[in-house]
């Protein structure tokens, strides 16, 4: 923990690995995650950015997946992660839940949406 209470997202014996996906990606664990979604909510400005910081490898992991073949000349994983990143720190006060499975199921919603919408994107252009 850090001086002013907040999880240091960065902490290695603080993570674990999700898998279901076609390689494993590294989020802090569920306990930091509930603390600094708490801590976010008490509006505690740095533990959102080092919340942001935790899930950001899970966010560009899930976008690669998303996205289809072909597309990567047009599209990069880490833009849509990062899209998404900040459109998570706008819409946290929405954010209904308080445990980290919720919290990764809301910004994985987001991200679905948010990729979707570049692929809709990408071929609109590739039309003109």
């Amino acid at each position: 923990m850090a001086g002013t209470g907040t999880v240091v997202a960065g902490d290695e014996s603080d993570h674990r690995t999700l898998t279901g996906m076609s390689e494993s990606v590294a989020v802090a664990s569920e306990p930091v995650l509930d603390q600094l979604i708490a801590a976010a909510r008490r509006g505690d400005p740095r533990a959102l950015g080092d919340l942001l910081t935790a899930v950001r490898n899970y966010l560009v992991a899930i976008a690669a997946r998303r996205l289809p073949a072909g597309t990567a000349a047009h599209l990069a994983p880490s833009d849509i992660a990062q899209e998404t990143a900040l459109e998570i720190q706008r819409a946290f006060g929405g954010f209904a839940g308080s445990t980290a499975p919720e919290l990764l199921a809301w910004i994985r919603s987001i991200l679905v949406h948010n990729v979707s919408d570049a692929v809709r994107k990408s071929r609109s252009y590739d039309r003109v």
